[in-house]
């Protein structure tokens, strides 16, 4: 017996071994086939790697050959600059070919970045598959090395491990190429811009002498050959526009546009068109709504000028981003004509709204000259820009054009002010002012014109002219601005939400402030007149750019700018962002007042959290600062700031949970109240008194309180009655039920019930009971009071009054005291 058994277990122990010897072998085959497909994708990976690397060094080569061009053109362009003798053009052809050279390395150092973030992220992939590989490596070194799978296992760790440090070589190689193209690519992007703000100023000299050099102007027409010659040049240039190939030179600039710049400009065009066909009718319909008056006059300019407004933008960004249409006579000239069309349509708009009846503004005589001078800019202007594009800038007929244009504004301006009232009026200080002003420009221009300053005159019409039309628009948006803002006396009136009144004076103190950021843009429109723009950016960007220290961080007051205007963003973000999904997505959507206020909430915070985080990353706090002020912000929690961050906290949890929501009406401390608003810190009820109370949001969460609208709007109230005794008590029952059913928001299911609760000392008592809502249950209960009281009267019920019956027994004794009395009662 004691054999069978050995016998037995030594059968399951044999087993149990080959199970397990089984189990090991099915484990060491799947790491095997494992590590098999592991070196497969490793040698794909290295292959792919390794082909990489050597387009890579074929490349480098052409880099290289790249910079050698580019050192031997900034040699050649600083040449330029030695010789007297370079024309602007070629000066301006220069420079723009160092914009096309920054706007190429820019591009190449940001693939060079790209591509040393991917060479770390491969480095160190390959740095954690060489550790986890170790380790697999020491386990089956470990292991009985008879094994077969074993031993193979490990070649194959071996083979992964000689792969990767392969790889890893041709990484580190391909990181010192790449590493080796970014210092050289900054080198000569350093360079070529140390060479464009050489040439910058080299530009301005250059213009600057341009513009007070004297040209032949009248005494070319002395010479008897010039009419003849004058003659052969307009017919040579005119036969010259009849060429293909002249339009395939003059637009060939846009066929070196890169196809995602010109795309993306193409794709914004297409959103901006019905964009501002949808301005333009609300423009419209809000001119319609206000009487007349600059209001009026501001909307009609710019329901007509958007469109021409919006297109010079468009072109004038083109235009600028791409040097080289920036360097093109032909996309400048036609760049220059968009904006002279938006400030034609701003003027003829102006004449227009201010003929309609009821509108205030000049006179019009004063309108009539307006619109004259307005006409001769209209057929001039394009003239003359067609003018410069074709013919040389000494040519002839660029002088005959502007001298006919002088002689006509001078006789048009000395023609009204000898006619028209203005000229007369001498008491006026602006119309004196504008008179003088006006026949000193119109008369210094043909004097200009006759003593050879041609490029002057261009600059004294084309400054004088930019200066009037932005003073004129922004008068009349102030005036505009004013009819606009709200009187004080409209933000005081009684009985008038608090919110409406708060929100009518931001938009009051937003209205005021929309002139002081409109005189910025108005000013630089002025310097641009004056050819003055590049130095007053300059000497502007590098007051907004001075650097302020203080111990390891540095801001600007450009910064501040930039952070105010995030935050600004931010909150029109957020009024908008609220107003489209309250109004767009959360009106049709079911669900109860407080859910949608909860979720509003939330997004405004979600809004105003990554605004203000933004808003400090712009201001140059950095994420070291902000460590800093966050971990001081925790250790003021932990002192003075606990009650508000717990109060902040609760505020959270109402807004998730919702146990109560904006509505809702709740009783807290005996006091009834409406919640009006949740806030970060506290809640806003409104009591039946109209007083308001903020409550902490943590009492919400702690303390006890009733919400009779949680479930929903339905409350069940109680009326208690006395009726005198002998009363029939059926009779009761029968006029509380008719009382209940005949009283207005007293709801039929569940249907009222009368009780019949106790016999009291001094009447039979009936209790009333019915359902009604929040919003009307006190008007009911007082409702159906007077009706109990007029139908009791009429039925001969009465309702009565506590009585007492009292029994006076009175027992003099022989006391002490005579006086004394004893009463029983």
């Amino acid at each position: 017996m004691h054999l069978k058994r050995f016998i037995l277990f030594l059968i399951i122990l044999v087993s149990s071994v080959l199970h397990a010897h089984a189990n090991e072998d099915a484990s060491l085959e799947e790491l095997k086939l494992s590590l098999k497909a592991s070196l497969y994708n490793e040698k794909e990976l290295f292959q792919e790697l390794q082909a990489e690397y050597e387009l890579e060094q074929k490349q480098h080569a052409v880099f290289l050959s790249e910079i050698r061009a580019y050192r031997i053109l900034a040699s050649s362009q600083r040449n330029l600059l030695l010789s007297k003798q370079t024309r602007l053009a070629d000066l301006e052809k220069a420079r723009a070919d160092q914009q096309r050279s920054l706007t190429s390395l820019d591009t190449q150092l940001l693939r060079m970045q790209r591509q040393k973030e991917r060479l770390e992220n491969l480095h160190l992939q390959a740095k954690n598959r060489w550790s986890i590989l170790l380790e697999q490596k020491d386990a089956l070194d470990a292991e009985d090395n008879s094994n077969a799978l074993v031993h193979e296992s490990a070649e194959t760790v071996r083979a992964i491990l000689n792969l990767l440090e392969k790889r890893s070589e041709i990484i580190k190689e391909m990181e010192a190429l790449n590493s080796k193209r970014e210092q050289d690519t900054i080198e000569i992007r350093e360079d070529i811009i140390s060479l464009t703000q050489i040439f910058q100023q080299a530009l301005r000299e250059r213009r600057s002498t341009e513009l007070f050099q004297r040209q032949e102007g009248f005494r070319s027409f002395l010479d008897p050959s010039t009419p003849l010659a004058l003659f052969v040049q307009i017919r040579d240039h005119a036969l010259r526009l009849l060429l293909p190939s002249f339009w395939l030179t003059e637009t060939a600039p846009l066929f070196q546009v890169s196809p995602p710049v010109f795309f993306r400009f193409l794709l914004l065009s297409l959103f901006l068109f019905p964009l501002t066909l949808k301005i333009r009718s609300f423009l419209k319909s809000k001119e319609k709504t206000y009487p007349p008056g600059w209001r009026s006059i501001l909307l009609e300019i710019l329901h007509s000028a958007l469109p021409f407004f919006v297109a010079a933008v468009l072109m004038e960004a083109f235009i600028r981003s791409q040097p080289v249409l920036s360097a093109a006579m032909f996309f400048r000239s036609v760049g220059v004509l968009v904006w002279f069309l938006t400030a034609y349509r701003m003027i003829t708009a102006f004449i227009s709204a201010c003929r309609k009846e009821g509108s205030p503004g000049p006179t019009e005589e004063f309108l009539l000259f307006l619109l004259n001078l307005t006409r001769i800019s209209g057929f001039f202007v394009p003239v003359f820009l067609i003018s410069i594009w074709v013919f040389p800038a000494d040519s002839p007929v660029l002088f005959i054009e502007r001298l006919v244009m002088e002689i006509t504004v001078l006789v048009l301006v000395y023609r009204f002010w000898s006619r028209s009232d203005y000229g007369k009026d001498r008491t006026s200080l602006i119309r004196t002012g504008l008179h003088v002003t006006s026949k000193i420009i119109v008369t210094g221009a043909p004097v200009l014109e006759l003593f050879g300053y041609g490029n002057l005159v261009l600059l004294w019409f084309r400054g004088w002219s930019l200066t009037f039309i932005t003073c004129a628009a922004f008068l009349i948006f102030c005036a505009a601005i004013r009819e606009w803002t709200p009187p004080d006396e409209q933000s005081a009136m009684e009985n008038e939400d608090k919110e409406k009144i708060r929100s009518r004076s931001l938009r009051r103190l937003g209205i005021q402030s929309l002139p002081f950021a409109t005189a910025p843009p108005g000013i630089i429109l002025i310097a641009r007149g004056w050819g003055i723009e590049d130095g007053l950016l300059f000497y502007l960007t590098a007051i907004l750019k001075y650097p302020l220290v203080f111990g390891n961080m540095e801001f600007s007051l450009l910064r501040l700018i930039q952070a105010f205007s995030v935050l600004l963003i931010t909150y029109l973000a957020t009024r908008l962002s609220r107003s489209f999904i309250e109004n767009r997505i959360l009106k049709q959507s079911g669900m109860d007042q407080g859910l949608k206020t909860s979720i509003l909430t939330l997004e405004g915070y979600v809004i105003w959290g990554i605004g203000i985080l933004s808003a400090l990353n712009v201001f140059g706090l950095n994420t070291t600062a902000l460590t800093v002020a966050f971990g001081a912000l925790g250790v003021g929690l932990g002192f003075g700031l606990q009650t508000i961050f717990n109060n902040f906290v609760s505020g959270i949890i109402l807004l998730f949970e919702r146990p109560i929501q904006v509505g809702d009406v709740i009783e807290i401390d005996g006091i009834w109240a409406k919640v009006t608003r949740i806030n970060v810190r506290s809640t806003v009820v409104q009591t039946f008194d109209n007083a308001s109370l903020i409550i902490p949001n943590a009492n919400f969460i702690s303390a006890r309180l009733t919400n009779w609208s949680f479930n929903d709007l339905r409350i069940r109230r109680n009326i208690t009655v006395g009726v005198s005794y002998g009363s029939d008590v059926k009779k009761v029952e029968k006029i509380l039920l008719e009382i209940a059913g005949n009283t207005k928001h007293v709801l039929v299911h569940p249907q009222p019930d009368v009780h019949f609760m106790d016999f009291a000392d001094s009447a039979l008592i009936f209790r009333l009971r019915f359902w009604s809502t929040i919003d009307n249950f006190m008007r009911v209960e007082t409702q159906i009071r007077f009706s109990i009281t007029e139908d009791f009267r009429k039925a001969g019920i009465e309702i009565p009054f506590p009585q007492r019956d009292l029994h006076i027994r009175s027992d003099f004794r022989d006391l002490k005291n005579p006086s004394e009395k004893i009463t029983d009662v």
